[in-house]
């Protein structure tokens, strides 16, 4: 019988590894993590680095590997950046984030056995982390094997981009049985996963609203759809508004 962790418990262990790139002291970070883990797991700080953070459950013995999303403030936002910018390109087969992660991906589960750990493991990721679990599902087999299933929420995305395996494929297939790619309806940065991320796909509408930033796109309608420009700028502005609402891991949570 399998202990998967349900879907808001994946998407807590995604969000908490943001807190790997905060300020503070290593074991300040760790505790930050570790306050933000689900309940009734704890954060493996050996394990746990700014690319992705590993959580132990206290009682079953399952391992959650969460690959973090974008940082935007601290000193891993260039590198990430520019690993957004391959997604973008279509080009996250050769980009250097991807490839560090699926070594350390690797390393991870590999450790896990060394030490004796028997219980399954669990591969989640938010954003720009779908493209790097992803990449790690396609290209090792260490991890494929290790891995029980592998869930990402708004993955990053680009309709430039193709699929690691060809369909009917033997690993295809065996990354098809064990993925599932969350998406809230109006993320544009998930929206192309259809065509680089294999496995079963779900959408969900969007639970929150960002009051705010809607009323400033009505406010202004009236006055952009006075010219073909305008209603162009229009429907951008509505678009990010709704990738906005919708690209937050929050939506995730306690669903």
């Amino acid at each position: 019988m399998s202990n998967l962790p349900s879907i808001s418990d994946l998407a807590k262990s995604a969000s908490a590894s943001y807190g790997m790139v905060r300020k503070g002291s290593l074991n300040e970070r760790l505790n930050y993590v570790n306050s933000k883990a689900p309940d009734g797991y704890k954060v493996v700080g050996a394990l746990t680095n700014k690319d992705m953070s590993t959580f132990k459950h206290e009682s079953n013995g399952s391992h959650i590997i969460a690959h973090r999303g974008t940082d935007f403030s601290g000193d891993s936002t260039k590198g990430d950046l520019k690993s957004d910018l391959n997604i973008v390109l279509g080009n996250t087969d050769n980009d250097a984030l991807n490839k560090r992660r699926t070594k350390r991906t690797e390393m991870i589960v590999k450790q896990l056995k060394k030490d004796g750990n028997t219980g399954e493991i669990f591969l989640t990721s938010h954003s720009l982390g779908g493209a790097s679990s992803n990449h790690a599902m396609a290209n090792s087999k260490v991890v494929r094997e290790a891995v029980t299933s592998h869930h990402t929420f708004n993955g990053g995305s680009s309709p430039l981009a193709s699929l690691p395996h060809e369909v009917g494929s033997d690993i295809h297939k065996q990354i098809e049985d064990k993925s599932t790619h969350y998406r809230m309806q109006g993320d544009a940065v998930s929206e192309n996963q259809a065509g680089s991320y294999i496995g079963k796909s779900k959408v969900f509408k969007q639970k929150k609203e960002h009051k705010f930033l809607a009323k400033v796109v009505n406010l202004v309608k009236p006055i952009l759809d006075q010219s073909a420009i305008g209603k162009a700028v229009g429907v951008v502005a509505k678009k990010a508004v709704d990738t906005m609402k919708g690209h937050t891991i929050s939506n995730f949570i306690d669903r």
